[in-house]
């Protein structure tokens, strides 16, 4: 079990988190773990790189494993051949823009976003288009809603939309009822 009272001083260490920024600078733009990782994770971890490190494949187990939760989860129906290990999350949602999009037919993102969604539209050179939230502020106090005019009009010309929910930066967690609409437009 982790100890989230212990949060190890990573300063020293090699965190760009931590060393990107001034001292005075509390780094909150990376989601990038402050607390050990809980003791059963470690020891599997360890077990597993006892030996040779090498680049491993997605085993069939791993595949199934996959498509059994996400029936369990969500009720899809995922064959686990189909199941692609990819390297990361930037690269797996470029990977689905490069099948989901075309030139004229670009990735849809709302903005303000995780940087690296940015990133999408340069890597394939697809259009990016653009539904910002609409801000409000009450004193020092903001908040966002989705303009859903602009979404269905981008998503009309989008071949793909990247959903980021929670949302980063500005965590929103979205509604089971605007995810649905999300869905459906």
């Amino acid at each position: 079990m982790t100890n989230f009272d212990i949060a190890p001083n990573r300063r020293n260490t090699n965190s760009i988190k931590w060393l990107r920024y001034p001292k005075d600078v509390l780094p909150m733009w990376v989601a990038d773990m402050d607390f050990p990782a809980p003791a059963p994770i470690l020891k599997k971890l360890h077990k597993a790189v006892d030996g040779v490190l090498g680049y491993d494949i997605a085993t069939p187990k791993l595949k199934e494993t996959v498509a059994a939760r996400m029936d369990a989860l969500y009720g899809w129906k995922v064959k686990p051949d189909a199941v692609v290990d990819t390297t990361g999350i930037v690269t797996a949602f470029s990977v689905a823009a490069r099948i989901a999009c075309t030139p004229k037919k670009g990735v849809l993102l709302q903005t303000p976003v995780y940087s690296e969604f940015h990133e999408v539209k340069s890597n394939l050179g697809i259009p990016q288009l653009d539904a910002p939230f609409i801000r409000h502020a009450k004193g020092n106090i903001l908040s966002y809603e989705i303009d859903w005019d602009v979404f269905e009009k981008q998503v009309k010309k989008a071949g793909m939309f990247l959903l980021c929910n929670p949302h980063n930066p500005l965590g929103i967690i979205f509604s089971r009822k605007e995810l649905l609409r999300m869905a459906e437009l």
